[in-house]
């Protein structure tokens, strides 16, 4: 049964409490059923009551037994993840410089170094982390909707160089799906990005402070960065800042002689091999913004299509922008702006929706069968979107030009 080699600590126990009440939830036990083995009472309610609250209770062998219900136990003292803690700075250090390569095989060294078919609770999550880091950042922010609300609710049971990264990658997915400053703000101080000092942590403060519009802050931070960065020649961390602060000059001086734009275009140009293809994508898609927003729409187009031909897994975003831009300048979109997503799960309903309105559109739809379905698909789903809503009011001003139905705006309540 347990192995009386050693003894669990309140740290440890707190750990186990965390895991037991999340796998109690996912099962969707109460916590009377949970306590009841055989007809038999493992402890009272009040200790697990006491246990779940993080109150740890004397007895070992109660969280032992509990580990039973769901199918683990806990092998290993601290004393042997002390010899890992070198291997998850070094995972830590891969996804910080962004070194996907690097991380890969750091992470396929803890889990060959991890006991096989082990039912220790603290090994099987941390294989499981393994193969969920590298995939990640590989794959552009790519997280279920089950493994992001597993990780918020597990994320105090591990070690702090993996706390940062499960931060940093718990706060960019929900700005990547939702598109909510609300939802951002939530998670953000649920996390508590504020108190990070690591550069992740103040990155991700940085974006946080602009989305807030507090540009004193978002620029404290970026110089920070930009001297940490630049010293340890980590240039994909480095675009990072620079999309900010290019961004943060259009918000305040208009564009006006914005030097972190030419030292974004400078990066991309001197440094292309250096930056892993992903972070090559993004650059893209950050020139591109930038031409959009001082208005040189040709040249901004030209980024949006070569984006959106080059990567599937970011091209809905670039091809509903290059669509947008077509739009504006009365031209046809390139085929490749038009082809069908790759990846649909990746993006928020109202983007694919507004999405298939130009695949309509481009292949032939009547201007009536585009205004209905402006009107009972896209409208209702779109209103939040800053970016996407006034070249959806473009489209849909077009469609009632010549159906001449204007009364539909004042029936949806649209000025």
């Amino acid at each position: 049964m347990y192995p009386r080699k050693f003894r669990l600590n309140d740290n440890v126990k707190n750990c186990i409490a965390v895991l037991l009440k999340y796998y109690r939830k996912q099962a969707n036990l109460k916590q009377k059923d949970f306590i009841t083995y055989n007809n038999a009472l493992i402890c009272s309610m009040d200790s697990y009551s006491r246990i779940e609250n993080l109150h740890p209770i004397k007895s070992d062998s109660i969280y032992i037994y509990l580990l039973h219900q769901i199918n683990a136990t806990i092998e290993y003292d601290p004393a042997f993840w002390k010899n890992f803690q070198p291997l998850f700075e070094q995972v830590l250090e891969d996804v910080t410089f962004y070194h996907i390569d690097n991380l890969n095989r750091t992470t396929a060294k803890i889990k060959k170094l991890l006991p096989e078919n082990s039912k220790d609770i603290f090994v099987q999550e941390i294989r499981d982390l393994c193969d969920i880091i590298p995939n990640y950042y590989a794959n552009c922010s790519d997280l279920t909707e089950e493994d992001f609300e597993k990780y918020l609710a597990l994320l105090d049971i591990f070690t702090k160089p993996l706390k940062e990264i499960l931060k940093d990658m718990l706060f960019t997915y929900t700005v990547h799906r939702t598109r909510s400053a609300k939802k951002e703000q939530e998670i953000y101080n649920k996390l508590k990005i504020d108190e990070s000092e690591h550069p992740l942590g103040i990155l991700n403060r940085s974006y946080m402070h602009f989305y807030k519009g507090w540009f004193l802050d978002c620029f404290r931070d970026s110089l920070m960065l930009e001297k940490i960065f630049i010293e340890t020649h980590n240039y994909n961390r480095l675009l990072d800042v620079y999309d900010a602060m290019a961004l943060l000059y259009v918000e305040i001086q208009q564009n006006q002689n914005n030097q972190y734009e030419k030292k974004l275009f400078a990066l991309v140009n001197d440094h292309k091999e250096e930056l892993h293809k992903n972070k090559y994508y993004q650059s893209l898609y950050q020139c591109g913004m930038l031409y959009l927003e001082g208005k040189e729409y040709q040249q901004a187009y030209t980024y949006f299509v070569e984006l959106a031909r080059e990567d599937d897994f970011h091209y809905l975003p670039a091809a509903l922008i290059a669509n947008t831009i077509c739009t504006m300048l009365n031209t046809t979109p390139d085929p490749a702006v038009l082809k069908d997503v790759a990846y649909p799960e990746r993006f928020p309903q109202h983007i694919l929706y507004f999405y298939q309105y130009y695949q309509m559109k481009y292949r032939g739809a009547s201007i009536e069968e585009l205004e209905d379905y402006l009107v009972r698909t896209v409208t209702p789903n779109i209103a939040k979107d800053d970016l996407y809503w006034e070249p959806f009011l473009k489209e849909l001003d077009h469609c009632l030009h010549v159906t001449k139905h204007y009364y539909v705006k004042r029936k949806l309540k649209i000025k």
